[in-house]
């Protein structure tokens, strides 16, 4: 189950998304680094648990 956590920032919305992905699913730094390039308009971040 996601969760999300909407916060009001002064006039900035900042809505929080935990994704839960399957254990298999793995990619690399250098590839999570593409998905951050091409998704700019979003803050991404990991886990320590992978």
């Amino acid at each position: 189950m996601a969760s999300k956590v909407i916060v009001l920032n002064g006039d900035e919305l900042i809505m929080t998304l935990t994704l839960h992905l399957p254990p298999n699913l793995q990619f690399t730094d250098e590839e999570f680094e593409q998905i951050i390039a091409v998704n700019q308009d979003l803050r991404l971040e990991l886990t320590a648990q992978r």
